[in-house]
């Protein structure tokens, strides 16, 4: 699912899961890694072309594999990860086929927030229309004491 969060019960209802933006970008991070494996941890250039990364991990060696291994990461953790940053990770002549399950996963997290956000704004609204019949009472029983008092 990645987007912006506040604290922990923020992060979750922005669709980034419990690390909030930070949580986030170790996958995306992880992603990238797999996607090219010529990235190494120390930046040389020469060293990622003598012992690409994903390269050393057994089953990993194919490009196919690699694109595989990063939607698997993306259907894993969608409800924590923005769509757009993971659609910009995949290849461009990616397979939609291979996006489908990620896509509908997501698509069926974002109707189900989309739910759960309209009866908490109907609960509020109830919740508002409450406590305006509470205060209005208040006040005409506040008003109608002052009139008994003069």
């Amino acid at each position: 699912a990645a987007a912006p969060a506040a604290g922990a019960g923020g992060a979750a209802a922005a669709g980034l899961g419990p690390a909030g933006e930070e949580g986030q970008e170790v996958y995306l991070d992880l992603m990238k890694v797999l996607r090219t494996p010529e990235v190494s941890f120390s930046g040389d250039p020469e060293a990622a072309r003598q012992s690409p990364l994903a390269a050393r991990i057994p089953g990993l060696r194919s490009r196919e594999d690699r694109i595989r291994t990063v939607i698997d990461v993306a259907e894993r953790y969608f409800d924590r990860l923005d769509a757009a940053r993971v659609l910009d990770e995949v290849p461009a002549d990616t397979p939609l086929a291979l996006l489908q399950d990620y896509l509908t996963n997501v698509m069926r997290h974002a109707s189900t927030k989309k739910k759960n956000l309209q009866v908490l704004h109907q609960l509020l609204r109830v919740r508002e229309v409450k406590l305006r019949t509470e205060m209005l009472s208040q006040q005409a029983q506040y008003r109608a004491s002052r009139m008994v008092g003069r």
